[in-house]
């Protein structure tokens, strides 16, 4: 073994050798676009260039792109040659200004308020009204089945809405299709045009008197005269100040700032002048580009155009032109699309910074001063190492919120990002899915060019050159979505809506069901006990109860458990057993309990009889029970209060008529096993009183019994019914709406890390809009939203109309005989079947077993019809589970396990079985509403304080908005089974939002610490990955604390993770902190890093100083038992742990060690301290 050691690398980047004066004029002389990104492929999406004296650096590689666009130290914005040409045309517009200039900044604080989420709301209805406008022209083309220069056209659509919605202008553009181009526009495509030139050409090039020289400035002049009488007409106009929110310019013209002597800023009329020529130009050439070309791609896959098709369908725009925001959302795929075609003709081919000061890039590469750098985001959108072998191909899938999650952030780059970004990011978005919603759902576009369609060379931007397609009225005397899918099968979204008829039966044994031959003997009775944080457990309690009650049985007591202790028909005052009560009735009647564990406790409900089990001695009783446990073995103290109450009842003399039923919710479907308990619970007891059920027809199964369906209806429902409905119901259940203002990568890796091997941990920002109060501690809890892909295809497969309006009997909401997480329980009383799949049914999660042996009733007889038997022939598994659950277990099992290895989703379930279902069973949306489940809320550590946002927001805001925001941590998970991806559902979610979209809920919910707030006593955080997110809030709790207060308690952080380079989240935060003071003691454990690759960290995530490699967080506090010992034991300090319950366990094991190398306790005494600590509220878990 050779070790070897070197130092950092650093090297000049590669590049081809340039040529004096002109340096490597030679290598843009043909195609700019082209030739860039072909030089990048030569030198590894990195080179280094020179041209007429500037040194530029180009890139194509994300990971230098991120360091090139965060504005910081090394890298700004700021307009120099080549690019300051670009200044002769729109002046000191955003687009062209230095980012530390005072007009910028004035300017781009001022304008945020116009492209913000409200404001897109009020100019929807004005680009709907000018895609009409749009639609009436292309009617006349369709018309006569004409052919249409496409870029001509979306030119004047572009330029007609930005110049209408924002600046109150008619170019009239759209007024007649005979149009000829407009000055203005032609002004724009000269201007544009001139200034690349002049950016290869010399910097003297503008200086000559030529022809094209003079025409520019004409040019320029006609621009700014033009925009100069629009701001003038506007001043002048008496509502100048009613203005303020109609549209751009009313935001320039009235918005100020408040300077230092407390006087009003205002936008100057140049100012103003620049950023509407700015606007103008950046908000109709990119648009009107993206829309040529979308139209081109969507042509060229007839596939892709039928979802898209489809999709706008579903979307039901009103042809008056005046669509709602919600309807706008439900164009995600369409978005998708649009996304798809900014990648493969980015609208800004070139983002540029200016190095400011050396740097050292990724690789050691080195970056001098007064270089400009250069992102080419044609070529950074087409690298194979980020977009896959295939990176010229139109997939819109690359935009699904998983395919984002998984990618580098700053791979896909249309209009750059941070400070710099294109403020009208939204602005365009929206703009394009209206006018492309409108015209597509009218006309079909059809390419007439017989070879792939170049860009214009010459153009500053990449607008297709001779797109010309011919337009076609769509035939709409069918609906053209009715076509075939990739089997073949028809596709439709007429709904028939199955009203169940029949009960789904399945009999216990054959000889429960024989006639009696004597005199019927009294039925069993129970008393029904339950303990419950969650409700769980209750809701079990009351499910057993009605299937006894249609059993025949007798419910005498239906009660918690602490009201069962306190029963003075049970209990005495001094806690003996009632001889009259439930202790002393008959052989026949039976008590049941079923509880669950709370961090190795009792449930709320459960404290009192958990002392009174742990006190009382052996008394005389009769009690005859049976006891269940639901918990996740994943916890050390898994079943420990169920098992407390099984050992302790036959301690005091009860006794147990059934063994202890156990559900593990980490491994199993904790309904079916429950349902299955109770079967078996209760055929036991029937047989060993050999009574038979009281019931006229065969006795069904528990987990099978469904409601009969008459008791669901449908009814016509619109759109806004079906967003107040939902959006009531979560509000109801104490969620408010939350917009996401941040999100970025925690995670950091280098290029050559395969991207399926990679993890991803993001840091997501929160607003709401209404107070969320919470403290650093709290859980937020988050309202999941299915994926709409997985929703369409479910709605498809089982011929479910999305958006058939349906109501449900209130009495259903209480049913007992159905699972507790049944759909039928958890929706609102109206809504629609695309609300209940998109935000109610739990389609990601694996399939409950309940609903495969719901599925597999029916075995397939051999008198059935030849298609009925086809059907069962493609489903051996299913028709092998129907035939032997009831007579062969082993058969059962193996049937079982083939079908959760095929289907590792419901929703793979229910598209795979789509055929048997529908024809076989004749399963309609009442069974679906019955069999399917509901979705589990998630819940994330908040990564946050709300004093710590308040201390750090900007001057001027009211101290209850950090209320307003809260941050999180999430990890976000990413399974694979055989090349598929299977994302968390809300994780996945989550990663793909970018800023400002609507998330579907938040709401602050339990309170799980405020340690540096109750006690002036140390605090020791121990964590591991994303379990570091409560800590950051305390420190950023107590860092606003010490701005007011002088108390002082020391705070100690151990934190695990895997390497220095790649996962140690927040590590310049924690490093700040304990410069700072406000982290007394910071330890870190790296478990797949070595001492020796320490000089590998890149600057953002250096090693911590006390740091232990190829170690686990257990063995820092291992390492450190001393000072931990001290300050939890002898200075009464509290201990907090947060991650998996993996580090959980590992924790308890090293402080039970602890406990007694430095307590000198013995184990049995260990043991009894750590619970102790627990009680007292000192050892505290947050752990899953």
């Amino acid at each position: 073994i050779v070790y070897i050691e070197e130092t950092c690398i650093r090297r000049p980047i590669p590049g081809p050798k340039p040529y004096p004066l002109v340096g490597n004029l030679n290598v843009f002389m043909n195609d700019l676009v082209a030739d860039e990104h072909r030089v990048l492929l030569e030198y590894n999406h990195l080179v280094s260039l020179s041209l007429m004296g500037a040194r530029i650096v180009l890139t194509s590689d994300p990971v230098v792109a991120e360091h090139f666009l965060t504005e910081g130290v090394y890298f700004k914005k700021r307009i120099v040659y080549p690019f300051a040409e670009l200044q002769a045309v729109a002046g000191n517009g955003l687009f062209t200004s230095d980012t530390d200039t005072d007009h910028w900044r004035l300017a781009h604080k001022l304008l945020i308020p116009a492209f913000s989420a409200s404001a897109m709301r009020i100019y929807i209805n004005q680009m709907a009204e000018i895609a009409c406008d749009a639609v009436r022209i292309f009617e006349t083309f369709a018309d006569q089945n004409a052919e249409v220069d496409i870029s001509h056209w979306t030119t004047n659509i572009a330029l007609e809405t930005i110049a209408r919605v924002g600046f109150g202008y008619n170019f009239n553009l759209l007024d007649s299709p005979e149009l000829a181009s407009h000055p203005f526009v032609d002004a724009i495509n000269f201007t544009l045009s001139e200034c690349l030139s002049r950016m290869v050409l010399t910097p003297y090039w503008k200086h000559l008197p030529l022809r094209r020289n003079y025409e520019f400035q004409a040019k320029v002049k006609l621009m700014t005269d033009t925009v100069d009488q629009v701001v003038s007409d506007r001043r002048q106009a008496p509502e100048l100040e009613s203005t303020m929110r109609k549209d751009i310019l009313g935001y320039m013209l009235n918005a100020y700032d408040i300077d230092e002597a407390g006087g009003k800023r205002y936008i100057d009329d140049i100012n103003i002048r620049d950023q509407v020529i700015t606007f103008l130009i950046a908000g109709h050439e990119t648009t009107s580009n993206t829309l040529g070309w979308c139209l081109y791609l969507l042509n060229q896959h007839p596939k892709i155009m039928r979802r898209v098709l489809r999709e706008i369908d579903d979307a039901e725009l009103p042809d008056n032109g005046q669509p709602t925001s919600q309807q706008i959302a439900k164009l995600p795929y369409l978005t998708q699309c649009i996304k798809e075609t900014m990648r493969l003709y980015p609208p800004i081919f070139l983002l540029v910074k200016d190095c400011v000061q050396d740097a050292v890039l990724p690789g050691g590469f080195e970056c001098h001063a007064g270089t400009t750098c250069q992102v080419h985001t044609y070529g950074l959108h087409r690298n194979p190492d980020h977009w896959g072998p295939t990176p010229d191909q139109f997939n819109p899938d690359h935009f699904t919120p998983e395919a984002v999650s998984q990618r580098h952030p700053y791979a896909w780059m249309p209009f750059s990002t941070g400070p710099r970004s294109c403020i009208g990011l939204q602005f365009a978005l929206q703009e394009m899915k209206i006018v492309l919603a409108y015209m597509l759902r009218k006309f079909e576009f059809r390419n007439l060019n017989t070879t792939p369609v170049p860009w214009d060379p010459k153009g500053i931007t990449l607008k297709p050159m001779g797109l010309r397609m011919s337009v076609h009225h769509r035939d709409t005397s069918k609906p053209w979505w009715q076509s075939t899918d990739a089997s073949g099968r028809q596709i439709s979204s007429q709904s028939y809506m199955f009203l169940a008829s029949k009960l789904s039966h399945l009999v216990l044994p054959p000889t429960m069901m024989k006639a009696p031959s004597a005199p019927l003997p009294p039925m069993p009775q129970f008393s029904l006990l339950f303990g419950s944080n969650m409700g769980m457990c209750e809701e079990y309690a009351r499910q057993l109860g009605a299937q006894l009650a249609y059993l025949g049985c007798e419910i005498v007591q239906l009660q918690g458990l602490d009201d069962w202790l306190q029963d003075p028909l049970n209990f005495t005052a001094e806690g003996e057993p009632v001889r009259t009560g439930s202790h002393a009735r008959s052989d026949r009647h039976f008590t049941v309990f079923l509880t669950s564990t709370y961090n190795g406790f009792a449930p709320d409900n459960g404290v009192k009889l958990e002392a009174y089990l742990q006190r009382m001695v052996k008394t005389s009783t009769h009690l005859r029970f049976a006891a269940f446990g639901c918990g996740n073995s994943q916890w050390v103290t898994f079943q420990a209060f169920p098992k407390l109450i099984q050992d302790s009842l036959k301690h005091l003399g009860a006794t147990s008529v059934f063994p202890l039923g156990q559900c593990d919710s980490d491994k199993e479907d904790t309904d079916q096993i429950f349902s299955e308990w109770s079967a078996e619970l209760a055929t036991h007891l029937f047989m060993k009183l050999n009574v038979a059920p009281r019931i006229g027809a065969p006795v069904p199964d528990v987990s099978l019994t469904s409601p009969s369906g008459k008791n669901v209806k449908t009814h016509p429902s619109s759109s806004s019914a079906v967003a107040s409905s939902t959006e009531q119901i979560l509000l109801e259940q104490g969620y408010t709406p939350a917009f996401v203002t941040a999100n970025h990568e925690l995670r950091h890796y280098p290029t050559s890390t395969p991207p399926d091997t990679r993890r991803s941990t993001r840091h997501i920002e929160l607003q709401t809009t209404s107070p969320c109060p919470y403290e650093a501690g709290d859980h937020i809890e988050l309202a999941p939203q299915n994926p709409l892909n997985a929703v369409g295809e479910v709605a498809h497969a089982l011929g479910l109309d999305l958006h058939q309006g349906f109501s449900v009997s209130p009495i259903n909401a209480q049913r007992t005989d159905v699972p507790m997480r049944s759909l039928i329980k958890a929706i609102p009383p109206t809504s629609t079947v695309g609300d209940v799949l998109v935000y109610f049914a739990d389609l990601l999660g694996a399939p409950p077993k309940s609903l495969y042996y719901a599925i597999a009733q029916v075995s397939g007889p051999d008198d059935k019809p030849q298609h009925y038997l086809d059907i069962v022939a493609r489903h051996p598994h299913l028709r092998e589970l129907g035939r032997s659950r009831h007579d062969d277990s082993d058969k059962t099992a193996r049937a079982l396990k083939a079908l959760q290895a095929q289907y590792r989703t419901t929703a793979e379930l229910l598209v795979g079985t789509a055929d048997w279902t529908t024809h076989l069973l004749g399963f309609g949306w009442a069974e679906w509403l019955v069999h399917l489940h509901s979705m589990a809320p998630r819940r994330y550590s908040v990564a946050s304080s709300p004093r710590g946002l308040r201390h750090h927001l900007s001057d001027g805001l009211a101290e209850s908005d950090g209320c307003y925001q809260a941050h999180l941590t999430v990890a976000v998970i990413n399974d694979q089974h055989h090349g598929q991806h299977y994302p968390g559902l809300v994780s996945g979610y989550l990663a793909g939002l970018a800023p400002t979209p609507p998330l579907a809920g938040l709401t602050s919910m339990d309170q799980v610490a405020q340690l540096w707030v109750r006690v002036q006593a140390p605090v020791i955080m121990i964590a591991a990955g994303s379990g570091i997110a409560p800590f950051r809030g305390f420190l950023q709790a107590r860092s606003a604390e010490w701005q007011s207060t002088s108390r002082r308690s020391t705070m100690a952080l151990y934190f695990g993770c895997r390497d220095p380079a790649e996962d140690h989240l927040y590590a310049d935060e924690m490093d700040s902190y304990q410069r700072s003071g406000i982290l007394d003691h910071y330890a870190v454990a790296y478990s797949r890093a070595d001492s020796s690759e320490s000089d590998l960290a890149t600057p953002h995530h250096q090693p911590s100083p006390h740091a232990l490699y190829r170690s686990y967080v257990q063995q820092c506090l291992q390492a450190d038992a001393e000072r931990v010992w001290d300050l939890w034991h002898r200075q009464l300090g509290y201990l907090y742990v947060c991650g998996s319950t993996q580090l959980d366990s590992g924790v308890w094991s090293v402080l039970k060690d602890m406990a007694q190398t430095q307590g000198g306790m013995s184990a049995s005494n260990a043991e009894q301290y750590l619970l102790q600590m627990k009680s007292a509220g000192r050892y505290c878990q947050d752990v899953w």
